[in-house]
């Protein structure tokens, strides 16, 4: 069911000129599960690593990863990276 879900909001948003149209529906349904899995995984397991090494707290973490995530299959636009604090 959630490959449905997600597939329907693909499709939806190149319909709407905001996902890219080059894009593969199939294997981006997959890329978009299992980023968004992985990257709350890794925001959970590494939280204090961020904090010291990358100062940024957890949901600065979270914000930046889901942003470039997003700017990844965004038609138009690149990823991009905010100035660290």
């Amino acid at each position: 069911e959630i490959n449905e879900i997600i597939l329907s909001f693909l499709q939806s948003g190149v319909e709407k000129k905001i996902i890219r149209e080059d894009l593969l529906l199939l294997p981006t349904v997959f890329y978009v599960w299992s980023g968004i899995s992985g990257i709350i995984q890794m925001a959970s397991n590494k939280r204090d690593y961020f904090e010291d090494r990358l100062a940024m707290n957890y949901e600065d973490y979270l914000k930046f990863c889901f942003h470039s995530f997003y700017k990844s299959i965004c038609r138009g636009a690149t990823p991009t990276q905010e100035k660290r604090k």
